[in-house]
């Protein structure tokens, strides 16, 4: 897709209107992340830098300060999660099948567990992508914010994972209902689309934030009345089924049709 006709979904970049929503979530978040970074467990922090440290030189068992910490989630962008989370994948495949030769129950289960956690957050990442890439094209910051803010809930979730089937449901419905990045490069470029899809980043960063403040330290007592408020979240503001439609059906009334120079008639 031609870089002129991407930039359409926000005509002025990070000063459109279409971007208020989730540029309104950037300065929140950078602030969330200052807050919580400090308070996070050695487990915590060492996961994070190993999600920093994938696929570069610096070493695992550097020292990084919590201002390091900051600078580097701040800087990189979410597709180094997604290759994490990929090689986290594989890493449970293979622990399953060590614990399943073992025929420990217990080991099993909690083998299990993990794969079941990374498999549903790495299809959710990757459906997540493709809102941010949209969104990347009014500034490359917001997929380094959403970086930061999908590797602190991927480790903290990792970590409490004794309570994390209605957000794993969650995930899925999300998973379920946005298309992967390659829709979004076969229709033009809408900045009213562009609109929705801002509030969908923003409000999945919101998530990802009130979960964190949950597993972090409120403890499991009123994990119930978050898990009821995250499925009507989720159901009834984040994605609704029209938006949801909306995304899923302008491929077929406002595609590029090869040979074809306009654009084609679309109902909205």
């Amino acid at each position: 897709m031609a870089t002129t006709s991407w930039n359409e979904w926000f005509p002025e970049k990070d000063l459109s209107v279409e971007i208020r929503p989730a540029r309104d979530a950037l300065q929140d978040t950078r602030q969330f992340l200052r807050n919580q970074i400090p308070r996070l467990s050695k487990r915590a922090k060492f996961g994070l830098i190993a999600i920093i440290c994938y696929r570069t030189q610096l070493p695992k068992s550097e020292p990084l300060t919590n201002e390091d910490v900051l600078d580097k989630l701040e800087s990189t962008p979410l597709d180094q999660l997604s290759a994490y989370v990929d090689s986290e994948l594989g890493r449970t495949l293979d622990i399953k099948s060590i614990v399943e030769q073992k025929r420990a129950h217990g080991i099993r289960k909690l083998g299990a567990a993990l794969q079941d956690f990374t498999l549903t957050f790495n299809d959710f990442l990757k459906a997540y992508a493709g809102v941010v890439e949209v969104v990347k094209a009014a500034d490359a910051q917001y997929g380094n914010v959403a970086f930061a803010a999908l590797s602190l809930l991927f480790v903290t979730m990792k970590m409490k994972g004794e309570a994390e089937r209605t957000i794993q449901n969650c995930m899925k419905q999300i998973s379920d209902r946005l298309p992967d990045f390659g829709v979004y490069q076969r229709i033009y470029p809408d900045p009213v689309l562009g609109y929705k899809l801002a509030e969908a980043y923003r409000d999945v960063i919101l998530f990802a934030k009130q979960v964190t403040v949950y597993f972090d330290g409120s403890g499991f007592g009123s994990w119930k009345s978050l898990s009821n408020q995250s499925a009507k979240y989720f159901g009834y503001t984040l994605l609704t089924q029209s938006l949801a439609r909306e995304i899923r059906t302008k491929p077929l009334e406002g595609c590029r049709i090869p040979g074809y120079g306009g654009r084609n008639e679309r109902a909205f």
